[in-house]
């Protein structure tokens, strides 16, 4: 929806002549989007993420990532806004290496 409202937004903007066709944004390439580079949908929702979790909604935060993957799947910011930092790998693996089952 967001690409439609871009895409219309540029329309008028041509037919209006406002704004030459060199300052005029460029359309987003489908790798781009997947992986939530500037100006894509992925990372508006990566922005909301990280202002939610700043001001204190981390259930929030991690639900404007969800919604984000759905538009770039590829974003590594993304995935890491959205997994909890207690699932980090590293403590995952503190965690395995104390808790190992004893051999007999």
């Amino acid at each position: 929806m967001a690409q439609r409202l871009q895409d219309a937004a540029r329309t008028e903007f041509d037919e209006l002549g406002v704004l030459p066709r060199a300052m005029q944004p460029h359309r987003p390439t489908v790798w781009s989007r997947l992986r939530a580079a500037p100006g894509t949908l992925g990372r508006d929702y990566l922005a909301l993420a990280r202002r939610t979790r700043l001001l204190g909604s981390a259930k929030l935060a991690r639900d404007a990532a969800f919604a984000g993957l759905a538009a770039a799947p590829l974003s590594l910011d993304l995935w890491r806004e959205w997994v909890p930092a207690q699932a980090h790998p590293r403590r995952w693996l503190r965690w395995l290496r104390g808790n190992r089952i004893p051999r007999h």
